[in-house]
């Protein structure tokens, strides 16, 4: 510590160094404290996947121009020899495909629940479709098996109708007439010779 007034230097005890921050204390002992706390600029290893530090590492530039950063001579090697990194296990892009050491981070994520609104439908109401659900089992059944046999009989109104016009169209057209004939044909002209 320094007194006031002194240009002389009182040593520090542990108790006094203990309580200090790192950067406190580096600066006390006469050090720089920035040197301890850079940032360095890391590189990731084209082959695989791993952190490059500075001054680790190769840098592999082809005839085309691009440049790739590979970390030791083994990736450097298998790089040359065109082997995928996919195939290899211990390389970060196999373990990324095969879903390893990322059951830490599924835990971490959590998942967003959905959540299930009912909707209006066209043509019946949020009120209507509640009490429908609302119903019995029983009742709903015979309320569709109403409305079934109800369809049907419109059915075979709508077709007895049918029938009774087709009949009518045939009787209007007396005679010998042909299938052809009735959908629109000319009469057949009947030979003369004879």
């Amino acid at each position: 510590m320094r007194v006031e007034g002194y240009e002389t230097w009182r040593p520090w005890t542990l108790e006094q160094l203990n309580n200090l921050t790192l950067t406190a204390t580096l600066t006390i002992l006469g050090a720089n404290p920035s040197i301890f706390f850079q940032n360095y600029r890391t590189e990731i290893c084209n082959f695989s996947g791993f952190k490059i530090y500075p001054g680790h590492g190769k840098t592999y530039i082809k005839a085309d121009s691009r440049s790739y950063r590979l970390i030791n001579g083994k990736c450097e090697s298998l790089f040359l020899q065109r082997i995928k990194p996919s195939k290899l296990d211990w390389t970060i892009v196999f373990r990324r495909l095969h879903k390893k050491g990322q059951a830490e981070e599924a835990s971490k994520k959590r998942s967003r629940r959905t959540v299930k609104a009912q909707r209006a439908v066209v043509g019946a109401t949020l009120d209507a479709i509640k009490a429908k659900k609302a119903q019995k089992p029983e009742l709903r059944a015979s309320l569709r098996a109403a409305a079934a046999a109800k369809s049907k009989e419109a059915k075979k109104v709508a077709q007895e109708k049918k029938k009774a016009e087709l009949s009518q169209v045939k009787a209007a057209q007396k005679g010998n007439i042909s299938k052809q004939q009735s959908k629109g044909a000319g009469k057949k002209i009947q030979a003369t010779s004879r």
